[in-house]
């Protein structure tokens, strides 16, 4: 039986060169550090309208989604995940761990990143480099 397809949106962060990054929590994810970003409901749906209330929930500042960035594959466990990572713009707030799913949050460089980053945002990294669509 063929996995299912997640579709997840990823809201990229960054605030004085810094990018926001959570530490997860659970599962396959524990300890890789990683955009705020979460699944989106299965059907029709404009993925930038969850982009700044996903970003809320799980960190409680307030940003302003952006554009489209990039769009990533990867696993989750067995299933197949597509992460659509867009821009946002800090509005106000510092990051807090109000989600279950992360435990910390923390504003890095991009060539001082944690050891352990979830795969898409190393990827991320890679292919989009620093923020200069921001």
């Amino acid at each position: 039986m063929a996995s299912d397809l997640l579709v997840g949106v990823a809201g990229v962060v960054c605030r004085d060169g810094k990018y926001l990054l959570g530490s997860q929590v659970g599962g396959v994810l524990e300890g890789s550090w990683s955009f705020p970003w979460n699944l989106v409901s299965e059907g029709d749906f404009e993925p930038r309208n969850y982009v700044s209330p996903t970003v809320f929930s799980c960190t409680g500042l307030e940003v302003k989604t952006k554009d489209f960035i990039d769009i990533v594959d990867a696993k989750l466990g067995k299933e197949d995940l597509k992460i659509l990572f867009y821009g946002c713009e800090y509005v106000c707030g510092e990051p807090k761990a109000v989600s279950e799913r992360f435990s910390e949050w923390g504003w890095f460089f991009p060539d001082k990143l944690p050891k352990k980053v979830f795969g898409p945002v190393g990827y991320f990294f890679e292919r989009v480099g620093e923020a200069k669509w921001i």
